[in-house]
């Protein structure tokens, strides 16, 4: 079970007028309200475990664990925060502040891109309804 972290909370604070501002000079189709609600809903609920973690650094492994979860319950919520993240990494590159491996940084992008990529198809099928459904009657 993961604990709510506050720390991941305040460093995202910490960032938010430099990734605020980072963000404006760019034409993303979300609005930053919503980004920003995004990635605070996913930093309470990533692992902190000793203090010298940072969200300048994710684990990729932790990522697609956090994802997997808000996907599996909550399908908008893990699309958005997806979505966030990638914006947020894009900040992290640009601004100099990716503090993780470059290793881990391409893991993580890749495996937000190969998310954003992928096509969620719905299918519903429709079965014309027989006579006999709605007169009772047999075929």
């Amino acid at each position: 079970m993961t604990f709510p972290s506050s720390g991941n909370v305040r460093e995202l604070e910490a960032l938010a007028p430099a990734f605020i501002e980072w963000y404006g000079r760019h034409q993303f189709s979300a609005d930053i309200e919503e980004v920003l609600e995004s990635l605070t809903h996913f930093f309470r609920y990533y692992p902190e475990f000793d203090g010298s973690r940072t969200i300048t650094a994710l684990e990729p492994a932790e990522v697609i664990a956090k994802l997997t979860t808000l996907m599996t319950h909550a399908l908008l919520d893990g699309v958005m925060a997806t979505y966030s993240l990638m914006r947020l990494l894009g900040f992290l590159r640009d601004s100099g502040r990716w503090s993780g491996s470059q290793e881990s940084f391409q893991t993580v992008h890749g495996i937000l891109e190969d998310i954003l990529h992928s096509e969620v198809q719905v299918v519903i099928r429709h079965r014309p309804i027989t006579d006999h459904a709605t007169t009772g009657t047999a075929e």
